[in-house]
This record gives C-alpha cells, sequence and structure tokens, in this order.
C-alpha cells in the first residue's frame, strides 16, 4: 500500500462517523433506548484454551474470575510474550430491561478483536471473526430478571498478516443491548457528497441501507425518515423515501441521497464543525428503529498525486487511527 493511499485510509477513518450524539430536532419516536452493558463484567484468562470443556460457556463454571470493566483489554502491555496473542473468556450478569411491544433485543458489539464466541444463558448465540467491525447477534425478548452473557474472545495470531508492534485483543469497544422492531436498517451508512456543475456546488448526503422484515407474516413497506441539524441550530433538513413492499424475511437495499438545507458548515481540521443526524426506520405506521450519528461535510481525494481535503491539499505529519490513543490501542 502506497504512503498517498495509507494516508488517505487514515484521514477517511479519523474522519469516520463518530459515536452516539444528540438527537436532531424534531420529534424523537418512542424506540426502547439502548442500554449499555459496561459495569459488572468479569474476566478468566484461558491460555491453554480449555474453557469450552471444562463448561466455561455456561457461566457457572471457572474459578479464578475477577472484575473488570467494558471496554478491556487482556494484554494493556505490549511486551513479547503476549505478542502472539492468547484466549480470555468475559462474563457478566444482568437484568433485563423492561420489555416493550413490538420490540425484541439484539446485543450489539462494537468491536471485538480478534475473534468471538457469545453465548448467552448458555445459549450459543453465534460468532464474529473481524477484529474491527461492529456485529449484532439477536437476544430475542428477555425474560424478566438475570440473565448471564458469555464471551470467548481469542487474539491469537499468525505471521500472516503483518501487523503493527502490538497484538493488542480482548472487548475493545463498548456492548450495549439494542431494541429491534418489525423492520431493521443493517448498520445504515450515512456519507456527504459534493457535487459541482458551472461552478456551482451543492451538497448531499447518501443513505445507504440493507432492510430487512423481522416479521414472521406480514408484508411491511419500510420508510426510513433522515433528519439532519446543522451546527449551533442552523439549518434543519427532513427527508422521507419509500422502500418497495417486504414479505415476511424478506431483505432489500435502498439508497436515496437527501440535499442539504441552508448554507453548509463544511468540517475541516481547523473548524470541525458536525451535523447531528437522526435515521429513523419505519414499518408502517411504527417507527421501528431510530439511529443516530454525527457527520461532517467534507470531501477527500487523491488528485495529481496529491491528497486533498475539500479540495485543498494537505500534508499530514503522522497519522492513526481513532482509538490509538495511549493505554487504550496500539498509540503512535
Amino acid at each position: 500500500m502506497g504512503t498517498v493511499t495509507r494516508a488517505l485510509a487514515a484521514l477517511l477513518f479519523a474522519f469516520a462517523l463518530a459515536a452516539t450524539a444528540a438527537p436532531a430536532s424534531g420529534a424523537t419516536p418512542r424506540v426502547p433506548e439502548p442500554v449499555t452493558l459496561s459495569g459488572g463484567w468479569e474476566h478468566l484468562p484461558d491460555p491453554q484454551d480449555v474453557g469450552k470443556q471444562t463448561g466455561l460457556p455456561s457461566g457457572a463454571a471457572g474459578e479464578g474470575w475477577r472484575p473488570v470493566t467494558v471496554p478491556h483489554l487482556f494484554d494493556p502491555k505490549p511486551t513479547e510474550s503476549t505478542f502472539w496473542g492468547t484466549v480470555g473468556w468475559y462474563r457478566l450478569r444482568f437484568e433485563a430491561p423492561p420489555s416493550v411491544a413490538g420490540f425484541d433485543w439484539v446485543l450489539r458489539f462494537e468491536q471485538i478483536r480478534r475473534k468471538a464466541e457469545v453465548w448467552l444463558d448458555g445459549r450459543p448465540l453465534g460468532e464474529h471473526r473481524d477484529p474491527y467491525l461492529p456485529f449484532e447477534l439477536p437476544a430475542g425478548e428477555l425474560a424478566p430478571g438475570r440473565h448471564t452473557l458469555v464471551l470467548r474472545v481469542d487474539n491469537r495470531k499468525a505471521k500472516e498478516p503483518r501487523e503493527g508492534w502490538w497484538n493488542w485483543g480482548g472487548i475493545v469497544k463498548p456492548v450495549r443491548l439494542v431494541a429491534r422492531g418489525a423492520v431493521v436498517a443493517d448498520q445504515p451508512g450515512i456519507m456527504p457528497r459534493r457535487t459541482c456543475a458551472a461552478g456551482r456546488c451543492r451538497w448531499t448526503v447518501l443513505v445507504d441501507a440493507d432492510l430487512t422484515n423481522r416479521s414472521r407474516t406480514r408484508t411491511v413497506r419500510p420508510a426510513v425518515t433522515v433528519r439532519l441539524q446543522a451546527p449551533d441550530d442552523g439549518a434543519r433538513t427532513t427527508h422521507t423515501e419509500r422502500a418497495r413492499p417486504l414479505a415476511p424475511g424478506e431483505r432489500a437495499r435502498l439508497r436515496f441521497e437527501v440535499p442539504v438545507q441552508g448554507e453548509p458548515r463544511v468540517w475541516e481540521p481547523g473548524d470541525p464543525q458536525l451535523y447531528d443526524a437522526e435515521i429513523a426506520v419505519q414499518a408502517g405506521a411504527q417507527v421501528a428503529q431510530v439511529e443516530r450519528r454525527r457527520i461532517g461535510l467534507r470531501t477527500v481525494e487523491v488528485r495529481d498525486g496529491l491528497l486533498r481535503l475539500n479540495g485543498r491539499p494537505v500534508e499530514l505529519r503522522g497519522a492513526s487511527i481513532q482509538e490509538d490513543v495511549p493505554g487504550h490501542g496500539a498509540a503512535l
């Protein structure tokens, strides 16, 4: 990978949409709020990888569990002995949140490095093998009372792919219980776009979502509403797009552009202005999902061998990715 390409990738990652923010202006639909699972966790090292044979997935076995707070790394110091990785287990006993008609729950993991297997009350939910992407697993309709969540996390690596100076592992980012209704948008994306013609430019945001009808019995026609709030109570943008009808279990992609209203407030390093963005998914008259983001209007491109931000050349003097901060990641 060339120097310019690496720099472009780092800059794009650094400008990625930030985590949950305040909702955009307008009425916020009544959807159960996510429940962050940060406290009450326990960790148990398993360097011999015998946890499955000794019953750890049940949540009732094992000695030597110690309390931790998630996010958590089980090898926080970069030493030669830990570089090739190990296996660790996490356990959490939590109370089910109140149930709401029309919704059930998924467990959303923002990042686990490298491989994860997940059990809920001794029942396997699934696994995930990408050390960077978030993922969700169905928790279903949680009965009132206490439940036990168990994870096996494996960050062992081979010589390839070649990576940096620290092979860190664990539950690297937050874990949440998230409510899901009859229709779900799988990690909807929202990205700024600028188009220019005849000396005039306009800004839009591209919305890209894979919609799934989770109902078992009825066909629904989903709608996606996007609300943008400019910084400092500036102009507001609202746009609704309807998808085609989806049969039970059917999945379809919906892509559309939303024109940004008012004078654009552009993001740049000296003035990092961000819009509040809200994406609401409806199944008929019921709001089934609400996602909140923050987004900056900016363009990043390579032209004539130069990295350009908002059309102007940029010279980078060191670049990193968001989670790489001292004590929490591979800080440069």
